[in-house]
């Protein structure tokens, strides 16, 4: 059975890259395994990540794999990303690699993801 889990199933914890860059990362940690097939993101227009990337973290937490990369809209609109093949894991890792804003900020209302769970 597909299920949507939303950010309030998730612990986030931000993580920066160094100033000067504005590639953005949220880790995403699960209580179980996650077949992920779909995610949905909400920016608010104007403060959207244009370049993004969604990978399964290792076991150490520190690098991300199985990468699937899209690219997201500058407007209010949810938007679904279907991924090409679906990745499993228990931890994730969100990236925001550009970002709309001449500032490199970005504001996500929404974040969904589209997935099966499996023990």
């Amino acid at each position: 059975m597909t299920e949507k889990f939303t950010a309030s199933n998730f612990s986030v914890m931000g993580r920066t890259r160094p100033a000067g860059t504005q590639i953005r990362s949220e880790h995403l940690h699960l209580m179980y395994s996650v077949m992920v097939s779909a995610i949905k993101l909400q920016f608010q227009g104007g403060f959207a990540g244009s370049r993004c990337e969604l990978g399964v973290l290792d076991i150490s937490g520190a690098t991300p794999k199985s990468l699937f990369q899209f690219s997201a809209e500058d407007n209010n609109s949810v938007q679904e990303f279907v991924l090409t093949d679906s990745l499993c894991g228990t931890a994730f890792c969100l990236t925001f690699i550009n970002s709309t804003d001449f500032y490199g900020r970005i504001i996500l209302y929404n974040f969904d993801v589209i997935g099966n769970t499996f023990e």
